[in-house]
């Protein structure tokens, strides 16, 4: 693929993951208090980022006109990007199930070893790393709940 090619692409795909969590923080549900900000402030926020973002991204991809163009892009290891887009479409539909922590629990570590993280003792400390971080930043800090 070449790379204008996967960067138009890539902004592409970025622009519909922001208006499709854009469109669903907007049904987030508000506060009593009108000076409070809500649960849909954070993610409203970051949605219309990841928008901006995209479009100004690809205009100048658009606009620029390169030399190395013609240059094709490659996977080295297409097994590996395969595995880590089944693992984290695994983890999507087990958190359904589960819930938040315990898919995560069982994911990361598996995540982390398909991308070539083999210590036991480092996947465990960014796994809990990220989990706590997660508990502590979003349930009791913002009281917002983990599907």
């Amino acid at each position: 693929m070449k790379s204008l090619t996967a960067n138009i692409a890539g902004c592409i795909f970025f622009l519909l993951i922001g208006i499709w969590f854009l469109v669903n923080s907007l049904f987030l549900t508000g506060t009593q208090n009108p000076m409070d900000l809500g649960p849909a402030a954070f993610p409203i926020v970051s949605s219309v980022g990841i928008i901006i973002c995209s479009v100004f991204y690809m205009v100048r991809e658009v606009r620029k006109k390169r030399e190395e163009d013609g240059e094709k892009i490659t996977v080295s290891n297409k097994n590996q990007v395969f595995l880590s887009m089944l693992v984290l479409v695994g983890y999507i539909a087990f958190m359904e199930f589960v819930g938040f922590y315990i898919s995560s629990v069982i994911f990361l570590p598996l995540f982390l070893y398909i991308v070539g993280v083999r210590k036991i003792s480092q996947s465990a400390l960014v796994s809990g790393g990220f989990i706590l971080f997660a508990y502590v930043a979003f349930d009791l800090l913002l009281e917002v709940p983990m599907p």
